[in-house]
């Protein structure tokens, strides 16, 4: 007759580590079941994980098919994994978003933008003027905010936030390298790398967008709402 048991401890617990069959030998790894049933114990606690897994006995060959439970069991782990890995995600995007290393970064870029638009666009006044402005604060807050963003991201560990995080650095970079091409272009009298120059600095504002969407999208992901204050 057929053997069914309904609990996985039970079943586990009923596993011997080798057992003979007629016309086929199946070897029960014990140490490896072991192992995944303790680490389904400590993950869900001792309720029942799976009911009603059914060792099906062939009549005519008596055989046991262990590889459909054990493909079930696997299933169920990777399951299991998968929560556990989401859940860690989910915990490090919220400190990433809530960080006090996030809201320095946010800080200094402001800096560093508001400093250069002050001296350009509608507020340019004289290139000397400039030049004084973006070497005594935006080229400082721009290098500050690209070393605040690269250290962050050496201490994150999800992908998906690693991959994100790395469109701000970029686009932190780009921005600094724009100011750095400004200033060499304002010392040197050069007006022809003007061009040059905007290219880099649009690159920056574009990848802070794509940055921010991305951001949106990982939250979806992950199940947390962005409140904007």
């Amino acid at each position: 007759m057929p053997h069914i048991l309904s609990e996985t401890e039970k079943f586990l617990g009923s596993l011997v580590a080798f057992r003979k069959l007629k016309k086929m030998h199946i070897i029960y790894h014990s140490h490896l079941i072991s192992t995944i049933h303790a680490f389904i114990v400590k993950t869900l606690g001792n309720n029942d994980i799976m009911t009603n897994i059914k060792i099906i006995k062939s009549r005519k060959r008596g055989t046991i098919k262990m590889k459909k439970i054990l493909q079930i069991m696997m299933v169920t782990v990777m399951m299991v994994l998968c929560m556990t890995g989401c859940g860690k995600e989910q915990d490090e995007f919220v400190d990433y978003m809530n960080g006090n290393a996030k809201k320095e970064i946010t800080e200094l870029e402001s800096k560093a933008k508001d400093s250069y638009a002050s001296v350009t666009g509608d507020n340019y006044k004289d290139d000397e003027t400039m030049l004084q402005e973006l070497c005594t604060n935006t080229a400082v807050f721009a290098k500050q905010t690209v070393d605040k963003a690269t250290a962050l991201g050496e201490t994150l560990e999800g992908e998906q936030l690693k991959k994100v995080h790395e469109i701000c650095v970029n686009s932190l970079k780009d921005f600094q390298s724009g100011v750095e091409k400004l200033i060499q272009a304002l010392e040197s009298g050069n007006a022809e790398r003007l061009n040059q120059i905007n290219d880099t600095l649009d690159k920056a504002n574009q990848e802070g967008t794509r940055y921010q969407e991305e951001l949106k999208k990982l939250a979806e992901e992950l199940g947390v709402e962005i409140v904007t204050k």
